[in-house]
């Protein structure tokens, strides 16, 4: 399969999205659970109990929040005018890996080729920003050479 850029971004929404589903379910569980809970004659265990979902909904939360901001990012990546320097949008081939410059989500294997979808904030992502073809990165003490951008 030739990987393109706009199958992964199709790739990355439905991912994105999966998430945000399951997070949504599990938000929805516990302030049902939370806002379903009557005080009982225990007292100070329902506070506490009440707190601790609390404490979760908020984790759920700032992780809908977290996600729902990379898909904005996502949305606003333009295709980058030129494939002579690698920028934010490129596809970038090199002879130890291929890079997607997007947003941070980590490998994704696609039809048995793994891609390494990274923000131009990541430490890999610092190191390949500007780069042209032939030239070389050092990571974690490995030579990397650029063989294409798209």
């Amino acid at each position: 399969m030739k990987l393109t850029k706009k199958g992964l971004d199709l790739i990355i929404h439905q991912k994105l999205n999966m998430q945000l589903t399951a997070l949504n379910e599990q938000i929805n569980a516990v302030t049902k659970a939370r806002n379903d809970d009557t005080k009982s004659s225990a007292g100070d265990k329902f506070e506490t109990g009440r707190a601790r979902m609390q404490q979760q909904l908020d984790q759920l939360l700032n992780q809908q929040s977290r996600i729902q901001q990379q898909v904005l990012l996502l949305n606003s990546i333009s295709t980058p005018n030129n494939n002579i320097h690698v920028s934010q949008g490129s596809l970038v081939e090199t002879d130890t890996g291929i890079y997607y410059m997007s947003i941070g989500l980590g490998k994704l294997t696609i039809e048995d080729q793994m891609v390494f979808i990274i923000s131009n904030e990541s430490p890999i992502g610092k190191l390949l920003f500007h780069k042209k073809v032939g030239q070389e990165i050092i990571f974690n003490n490995k030579k990397s050479t650029i063989i294409k951008i798209n």
